[in-house]
């Protein structure tokens, strides 16, 4: 499954529009350039972490009725937006499995933050 979210494009000019659906997206770097603009701008990372799950989660919700549904998280700040995701499914009502690729002692700041606020069972990736 593609999953695609809305990016601000009036914060940034590296914005462009996907096949005419008005979804907005950013290569890798470029989201990588708009995420240090808007730590530097004083939004802190853990916000656009949460903000982004947030947006993830509320757009498999409008596209799927709940299911059994596991989240697989790697290592970087994009695994901790998979901790945001999974537990925002949880809260409401989906049935949700987390697996990690790495270990929670290796994630950066943020996305640890978050793998701590997942109150279920991790299952590694091995």
């Amino acid at each position: 499954m593609s999953l695609w979210f809305r990016v601000n494009a009036e914060s940034f000019s590296m914005a462009k529009n996907f096949n005419g659906t008005g979804y907005e997206i950013l290569t890798v770097s470029e989201m990588y350039n708009a995420d240090k603009g808007a730590i530097r701008r004083g939004v802190p990372a853990g916000v656009l972490m949460e903000n982004a799950g947030s947006a993830v989660t509320n757009i498999i919700c409008k596209r799927w009725t709940k299911r059994q549904t596991t989240v697989l998280c790697g290592p970087g700040n994009n695994g901790g937006g998979g901790f945001v995701i999974a537990r925002l499914l949880l809260q409401k009502g989906w049935p949700v499995r987390v697996s990690l690729a790495g270990k929670i002692v290796n994630l950066k700041p943020d996305a640890a933050k978050n793998a701590k606020r997942w109150k279920g069972k991790i299952i590694p990736i091995d």
